[in-house]
């Protein structure tokens, strides 16, 4: 299953790490020419990334809610523990085979 950063996270990261090197690289730009040289290479690397960052389409995702079925104040019922409603069964073993939710789309995989 793929994992999902924020884009603007990943963003904010690179903008620190450039500043960083700019830091650095002003403090020792007369003592260490090459080290210089070398920052303002690495700032670069740092400005093609965050451009492909930028220009990366935006997946269209949302968080997970993790919940738990239980007990419903209903006979043939079970109950969603995140969003409280009831449902009912045709079958009161039938639930014990969703793996989500139906009403809220939370995932049923808390321990009971």
């Amino acid at each position: 299953m793929p994992e999902y950063i924020s884009k603007d996270d990943a963003y904010r990261h690179f903008e620190e790490l450039q500043e960083k090197h700019m830091k650095r690289a002003e403090k020792v730009k007369e003592k260490i020419p090459d080290y210089y040289e070398r920052s303002l290479v690495r700032m670069n690397e740092v400005i093609d990334a965050k451009s492909f960052i930028l220009g990366m389409p935006a997946a269209d995702v949302v968080p997970v809610v993790h919940g738990k079925w239980e007990n419903s104040k209903y006979m043939a019922a079970t109950k969603c523990g995140v969003c409280g409603e009831d449902i009912f069964l045709d079958d009161c073993e039938q639930f014990l085979e969703w793996k989500y939710c139906p009403i809220c789309g939370a995932k049923m995989d808390l321990e009971e």
